[in-house]
C-alpha cells in the first residue's frame, strides 16, 4: 500500500471539507446578513414653523358720514384717533376754497413751527443741538423706511425746529419775527378771501378715523360674531358683491379700539390653534405687517368640515390699511423635537405609537411624543425631565430604524 499516496488522499479529502464547511458558513452568514439588513436615520433636532395662507375679513363697527355736493376737507389723516365732538370735516361750496383752506393750514403750520424755534436758556449748546439733529435724521429715515408715516411727520416738524434754532446760535438768522409777520399776514389775506364753510362734520363718539368707506359697514358689525355660523359667514361674504358706498360718503369713524379678523378654513387645520392664545398674523395688503392677534372663538361648521376662526386686537398701527378683505398668513406655532420619518413608524400591541431604534446590536422600542406632523415626517418633543417612562422615549441622535424585518423589542441584530 502507497502510503504516500493515502497521506495525499485524505489531505485533499480533509480540505475539500473544510473549504465547503467554510462556504457554507459563508453562504448562511451572508443569508442573515441579508435578512437582517437595516436602513437607520439619526434622531437629529429640528424646529418647524407651521403657518398657512388665506383670506381675513375684518369686522369693526363704525359710523359713516356722508354730506351733499361740495369740496371736502377732511382734517384728519387716517387711523387718527379723535375725541368726541371733535370737528373731522369742513365742506366748501367751491374746489377754491378747498384749496385756500389747505393753503391756510400750511401757513399755520410754518407760523407754529418758527414760533417753537426761539430759543431759551436750556438750548444754548451748539454740540447738543447738533447731535439732536444728527438723531432727528436717523429717525426720520427709520419712519420713512417703515411706512409710519405720521411719526415721520412728527420727526419733520421737530427737525425743522432743531435746524431752526441752530441757525438762530450760529448767527445764520438773527430773528424770525419778521418772518413769523409777514405769514399772519398772508394768513389773514386768504381767510379774507375764504368762503363760509358750507357743512361741518363732528364725533359723535370718540373713535378712529378714516377717509375710505366700502359700502359694507354695516355687514361687518362686531354684533354680527355673537351669534355666527359657518352658513351666516358665507351669506355676508356673498353679499360684499352687491355693495356700494352710499352716495356723498366722506368718510366714516371707527367707534371701538377692538377690531376683529375671521378666517375661514377646516377643522383640521383650527384645530392646531387655542382660543385666548396669541399668534402673528401677516397682512400682506398693507406691506406685510405683522401684528399679534388673540384667538377668541372658533366656529366648526355643523354639516360641513370647514371652520371659522375669531381673532381680536386693539392696536392701530400708523399707515396700516383696514381694507375689508385682506391676503393673510398665520403663524399657528413653532414646533421643535426630532424628526421622524413617517415610514418608520410603529405601534405596539397595547396601541403605543413610537419607532424601533438599533443600539449596538440590539433592537428597541423607543415611544414618541407627537407635536407635528406632514406626509412624510413628524416632529417628536423630548419628554419633560422627570415625566414618567421619561427613559423609553425617543433621545436625540439615537438610530431610528427605517426598515427592517422581523422587528421586536430586545432583538439581537443577526440572531
Amino acid at each position: 500500500m502507497d502510503v504516500k499516496y493515502l497521506k495525499r488522499v485524505l489531505f485533499t479529502f480533509v480540505t475539500a471539507v473544510v473549504c465547503t464547511a467554510f462556504a457554507v458558513y459563508l453562504i448562511y452568514h451572508a443569508t442573515l446578513s441579508f435578512r437582517n439588513r437595516m436602513t437607520t436615520a439619526t434622531a437629529v433636532g429640528i424646529t418647524q414653523r407651521d403657518a398657512f395662507s388665506s383670506t381675513g375679513y375684518i369686522f369693526r363697527d363704525e359710523i359713516v358720514f356722508t354730506s351733499g355736493s361740495g369740496a371736502v376737507d377732511r382734517l384728519y389723516p387716517d387711523g387718527t384717533k379723535v375725541a368726541v365732538d371733535s370737528k373731522l370735516i369742513d365742506v366748501f361750496s367751491s374746489d377754491r376754497d378747498l384749496i385756500l383752506s389747505e393753503r391756510i393750514e400750511a401757513i399755520e403750520r410754518k407760523i407754529d413751527t418758527l414760533e417753537r424755534s426761539s430759543i431759551s436758556g436750556a438750548h444754548t449748546d451748539v454740540a447738543q443741538l447738533s447731535g439732536n439733529i444728527v438723531s432727528g435724521v436717523a429717525e426720520l429715515r427709520s419712519n420713512i423706511a417703515d411706512g409710519n408715516v405720521a411719526e415721520a411727520v412728527a420727526y419733520r416738524d421737530q427737525l425743522l425746529i432743531q435746524m431752526n434754532k441752530l441757525q438762530l446760535l450760529t448767527g445764520a438768522v438773527d430773528s424770525y419775527d419778521v418772518a413769523i409777520a409777514e405769514l399772519e399776514s398772508e394768513c389773514r389775506s386768504l381767510k379774507n378771501q375764504l368762503g363760509a364753510v358750507s357743512n361741518s362734520i363732528y364725533a359723535p363718539v370718540s373713535g378712529y378715523f378714516y377717509s375710505t368707506v366700502d359700502g359694507a359697514e354695516s355687514l361687518f358689525k362686531t354684533d354680527a360674531l355673537e351669534n355666527m355660523t359657518v352658513a351666516s359667514f358665507d351669506e355676508i361674504i356673498s353679499g360684499m358683491s352687491g355693495v356700494y358706498p352710499p352716495a356723498g360718503a366722506v368718510g366714516k369713524l371707527a367707534t371701538d379700539y377692538r377690531w376683529y379678523v375671521v378666517v375661514k378654513t377646516d377643522i383640521y387645520e383650527s384645530e392646531k390653534y387655542s382660543v385666548g392664545k396669541y399668534y402673528d398674523i401677516t397682512f400682506g395688503d398693507t406691506g406685510n405687517t405683522t401684528l399679534s392677534l388673540e384667538l377668541v372663538k372658533v366656529i366648526d361648521g355643523t354639516v360641513t368640515e370647514d371652520s371659522l376662526m375669531v381673532f381680536r386686537s386693539t392696536k392701530h398701527p400708523d399707515g396700516f390699511d383696514f381694507k375689508r378683505s385682506q391676503k393673510i398668513v398665520i403663524e399657528s406655532g413653532e414646533y421643535t423635537g426630532f424628526r421622524v420619518p413617517r415610514s418608520a413608524l410603529r405601534m405596539t400591541e397595547k396601541g403605543e405609537i413610537g419607532v424601533y431604534v438599533l443600539s449596538g446590536m440590539l433592537v428597541k422600542f423607543r415611544l414618541l411624543n407627537v407635536v407635528y406632523e406632514t406626509d412624510s415626517y413628524l416632529i417628536s418633543a423630548p419628554p419633560n425631565e422627570g415625566a414618567d417612562r421619561a427613559g423609553d422615549y425617543l433621545q436625540m441622535n439615537e438610530n431610528i430604524i427605517i426598515e427592517g424585518k422581523g422587528l421586536y423589542d430586545g432583538k439581537i441584530v443577526g440572531s
